[in-house]
């Protein structure tokens, strides 16, 4: 179990469901379709990257405008992306690989995990979900930070976990071992500077004020919410429509129709309901831009990693 200022165990919080109280414009954005998507993370320039996890596991790059994209390596069978770099979990084995900014170059950084988050840290919650890691950054070197957990998230405002029962939600304090409640379950739970909750019965959303378990209420039922450095957005019951915070609790504003899929690092996409077309969100309103095809799903990363942390080099198996 999770100790009050000292964590030993964690777990996930249980399931609520939050949409915006208040709208402030009207938007409604039409979507077409984008399968085939996984993951997003920035360019070491400071651009923007986006990557695609394709039909039979192929990752693939954006190349940052039009709908151009380069193969870098697979087959994958999931994607993470952060500060820290872009992840893959290959087939079989499961082992997590890191990419090292070459096609076809990745790095056997560890084994196989019941979840992985990023941040500017890389972090393992174990098959069993009996222990929480955090990697060194070289090679396949790891520390145990955490006892059991239900679930891990990561962004810039830190690394948290969810106890197994009953679900309260952690946070670490940067010293193995030492992790401190802030919340009780929730149906869902955010990251980006900010940490944000989605209550168990769906029918409001919170942010922390960070410091111990004050929260303060934002928004409305919701069924899903998604945040990076670009915001914080929440779709709604029905009919799923997107929405993004405004930064003034009960202010929100539509922005987008439906989706399959919505993620989220210093900009916004979408994986259209039918999978057929990944499009970024332009920044205004309902506006929007394709940018890619067929994807099986989209995920984003996090600010550019000052390098690539160099683990045992590896070329794909083609």
């Amino acid at each position: 179990m999770l100790a009050a200022t000292a964590i030993v165990t964690f777990g996930r919080p249980a399931a609520d469901t939050t949409v915006p109280a208040t709208v402030s414009t009207s938007a409604s954005a039409s979507m077409t379709g984008v399968p085939g998507f996984s993951r997003e993370a920035l360019r070491p320039d400071g651009g923007s990257r986006l990557y695609r996890l394709g039909d039979r596991g192929i990752v693939e790059e954006w190349s940052g405008s039009g709908t151009r994209w380069t193969r870098i390596g697979g087959p994958a069978r999931r994607l993470y992306a952060g500060d820290a770099g872009l992840f893959a979990v290959f087939p079989g084995t499961g082992v997590l690989r890191r990419y090292e900014g070459r096609p076809g170059r990745w790095s056997s950084v560890g084994g196989p995990g019941a979840e992985f988050a990023v941040n500017d840290h890389l972090y393992r919650l174990t098959e069993d979900r009996r222990s929480v890691w955090q990697w060194n950054g070289t090679q396949s070197q790891w520390t145990e930070i955490g006892g059991p957990a239900q679930h891990i998230y990561a962004g810039d405002a830190g690394l948290f976990a969810t106890n197994p029962d009953p679900g309260a939600l952690y946070k670490y304090e940067g010293r193995p071992g030492h992790w401190s409640p802030i919340s009780g379950p929730g149906a869902e739970f955010a990251v980006n500077d900010h940490l944000y909750r989605l209550t168990e019965d769906r029918r409001s959303v919170w942010q922390w004020n960070g410091t111990q378990s004050q929260w303060t209420e934002i928004g409305g039922p919701a069924q899903h919410i998604y945040a990076g450095d670009a915001g914080l957005f929440a779709t709604n019951p029905d009919p799923g429509a997107l929405y993004k915070y405004e930064g003034r609790p009960g202010h929100w504003s539509p922005i987008s129709g439906p989706g399959a899929e919505f993620a989220v690092n210093d900009h916004l996409y979408r994986l259209t309901e039918d999978r057929r077309s990944v499009w970024q969100w332009n920044g205004t309103q309902d506006r929007w831009t394709e940018i890619g095809g067929p994807a099986t799903g989209i995920e984003a990363g996090g600010r550019p990693p000052t390098g690539f942390l160099r683990g045992s080099p590896e070329k794909e198996n083609r």
